[in-house]
């Protein structure tokens, strides 16, 4: 957005600038919100100061902010994930004029319009494979100038909302920091970083803190037990994975199973994925499929090998900054919005008993 603002050269460029931002801002969020959700009917509501009585219905959802480039919002976490992607993925084809918005009308009755030319002119090759960990070949160009950044905090509803936007704003501080790292790679769409709060003691400084302290090892060679933050691209497909493991009626045990052998060193949690992999019963594919041969495979494509639950980064994403090579996995970030991602019932396999050999 900086860059962008730099090259505006009159007032006019910047007023029709601002009104496209706000434009795309106010349309990605609106339809993310009324294609992810609907109304609730209430239901055993025993508060006796609500206004509202059962049987009236509620939309789900409560916008604190929306005003320029800024959005807070507050959704169910059943739908946080994929109201996020949307929101990164609208705002860029509205600017685009890939969506159109011809309902939106003016005070004076004329309709809103995208004016301003948001595409990017590409003078460098597409190599996805050096910044998309998720089926590089998949992923499509992002041919907008503009892209979002957006933190996604996943906490209990009597979470005081001061203590959770501090949060919040860590995490979106953390996804425009890894948009910029990817930019240099060539990556110019959006970025999500997320957190599952699982008690409000939990981070006692920091989202970066926490993350360095507890879910890394520096020992040769340097693991991270998280991925996160995600393209908008490698969001979808950790919803994806999510998604097929659940249609499979993939054992929720052995899912914590796996996580607790990752801090056993690379090598260990390999070996033991391996194993406890060739034992399943059920499942097997979908894991082969949406999990190992999707983010697992190595760089080198004339390598045939595999290092689920691992994905290896040489550290070399940001040529100014290099870092030491390390690996990284989805599988903690899997575990800990399992339950947040919805499959439609009509969708899970028949499967009734799974598990592993004994």
């Amino acid at each position: 957005m900086g860059g962008y603002v730099q090259k505006i050269q009159t007032p006019k460029e910047y007023q029709e600038f601002s009104q496209d931002v706000a434009l795309a801002t106010e349309y990605a969020v609106y339809q993310a919100l009324a294609e992810n959700l609907h109304p609730h009917k209430l239901r055993n509501l025993n508060d006796d100061e609500s206004k509202l009585e059962n049987g009236d219905f509620i939309h789900p959802f409560e916008i604190l902010t929306i005003g320029g480039d800024d959005i807070l919002l507050i959704v169910p976490a059943n739908k946080a994930l994929e109201i996020s992607q949307m929101i990164g993925e609208r705002f860029e084809k509205i600017l685009l004029q890939e969506i159109q918005i011809n309902e939106i009308k003016a005070d004076d009755g004329e309709t809103k319009k995208i004016t301003g030319n948001y595409r990017l002119h590409h003078t460098k090759p597409f190599e996805p494979n050096k910044y998309q960990r998720y089926k590089p070949l998949t992923a499509k160009h992002s041919d907008c100038e503009l892209s979002t950044s957006i933190g996604v905090l996943i906490t209990a509803v009597n979470t005081p909302i001061y203590y959770a936007r501090n949060l919040v704003e860590q995490l979106l501080k953390s996804a425009k920091e890894r948009a910029k790292k990817l930019q240099k790679a060539g990556y110019r769409g959006g970025t999500v970083d997320f957190l599952t709060l699982k008690s409000v003691t939990m981070i006692s400084s920091n989202v970066k803190d926490f993350r360095q302290e507890a879910l890394t090892k520096n020992l040769p060679p340097k693991l991270k037990f998280y991925a996160a933050p995600y393209t908008l691209h490698e969001l979808g497909g950790l919803i994806t994975s999510i998604s097929a493991l659940k249609k499979a009626k993939f054992p929720k045990s052995q899912l914590y199973q796996v996580r607790s052998l990752l801090e056993r060193g690379k090598h260990t949690a390999i070996l033991n994925y391996r194993y406890f992999r060739v034992r399943l019963k059920q499942g097997k594919e979908a894991l082969l499929r949406d999990f190992e041969n999707a983010w697992c495979l190595p760089k080198d494509q004339e390598n045939n090998g595999n290092l689920a639950p691992w994905m290896y980064d040489n550290g070399r994403l940001d040529p100014e900054h290099p870092e030491d090579p390390f690996y990284e996995t989805i599988w903690r970030d899997m575990v800990d919005v399992y339950d947040f991602v919805e499959v439609p019932e009509n969708e899970i396999s028949e499967v009734v008993s799974l598990g592993v050999e004994s």
